[in-house]
């Protein structure tokens, strides 16, 4: 099974910023051997950080179908509860490439961090499965988007794609982001925080989603649907010193993601992926099987990239928008 990391979660996205540049900063000064990723331990080893949730199943998905290893590339794979910890591996070389949301990466670019997205992951289609809601308890008083106003509501990182989410998502429907109050919680305590009275609401993903929702919560709605009706939530970023340095990984690696992408949205391959998801995760087979699954994208669309980026310029996470395929590599989509 991968290694599970159980570091907290980055406060914000000023604390995600400087973890990120002190990353990159003690890269560049260590003497030679020094900073270079831990895999390198293991020659042709790619060190991959993911988090404990059916949207990063894709890596586990490859490594147990043997599609790395198809492709010559050897995988260790971590799970990290959070992805500011993911981003600021990758950015230290402590991870070769790992998942991320398109927000944090847009916020990453603007801040002139070097990061690329190599394959993609994850998708949201506002017609299709939802894999991603915002809950509240059972008994709940909160039953509409303006019910929100001042009350709390958690999120998976301050000023990344659930925070904007959830605000699109409050705007659009009635409420007032700027009464919301948001905390930050890591996915698998989304159900038990709001069961406790911790938080009003929260935004929580499978296979947490079905757990809370047959147990202690409701869904409120589709809170990704603030964002755009169709867009990526989230990809595979390494950064341009990576890409540069290993181009046939990379591109091998985008391959991979690709093929894997095209297995797991195939209905007929769910029982397998199911099985693949209880032995990797902390997940009962009866939540495998019954939960709705992640759709993942087989390219990475700019114009499927770009929501997220309008969406986080609108709310100033970034302050000012630009051309999704600033952080989009070439090494794999001009080949």
């Amino acid at each position: 099974m991968p290694e599970l990391n159980k570091r907290g979660i980055a406060r914000g996205m000023i604390a995600l910023s400087a973890a990120l540049i002190l990353g990159i900063q003690a890269a560049a000064c260590a003497p030679p051997g020094e900073g270079e990723s831990e895999s390198k331990d293991k020659a042709g080893t790619l060190t991959i950080g993911v988090k404990p949730t059916d949207s990063d199943a894709q890596i586990i998905y490859a490594q147990e179908l043997g599609y790395f290893k198809e492709a010559g590339l050897n995988v260790k794979v971590k799970q990290i509860a959070d992805g500011a910890t993911i981003v600021s591996g990758v950015a230290s070389k402590s991870l070769d490439i790992g998942s991320a949301n398109v927000t944090s990466v847009a916020t990453s670019y603007s801040e002139g961090l070097p990061f690329k997205f190599i394959g993609a992951g994850s998708m949201y289609d506002d017609a299709g499965p939802i894999s991603a809601a915002l809950i509240v308890g059972k008994d709940s008083k909160v039953k509409s988007a303006a019910d929100l106003n001042g009350k709390t509501v958690a999120v998976n990182g301050l000023k990344n794609i659930t925070d904007v989410a959830v605000r699109a998502w409050a705007d659009k429907n009635g409420g007032d982001s700027s009464k919301i109050k948001f905390v930050e919680f890591p996915f698998p305590q989304m159900s038990s925080a709001v069961d406790q009275g911790k938080v009003d609401a929260a935004l929580n993903l499978e296979p947490g989603l079905s757990a809370a929702t047959t147990t202690c919560c409701k869904i409120l709605g589709k809170a990704y649907g603030g964002i755009a009706k169709n867009f990526m939530t989230s990809g595979w970023v390494a950064t341009d010193e990576w890409i540069k340095k290993n181009p046939d990984e990379a591109k091998k690696f985008a391959e991979v993601m690709a093929k894997t992408a095209k297995w797991a949205n195939q209905e007929k391959n769910q029982k397998r992926s199911a099985e693949i998801l209880v032995d990797n995760l902390d997940i009962e087979a009866k939540t495998a099987n019954s939960m709705q699954r992640a759709v993942y994208g087989e390219s990475v669309d700019p114009e499927l990239v770009q929501p997220q980026i309008e969406t986080a310029t609108k709310y100033k996470i970034i302050e000012k928008s630009f051309d999704a395929e600033k952080i989009i590599s070439s090494k794999v989509t001009s080949e």
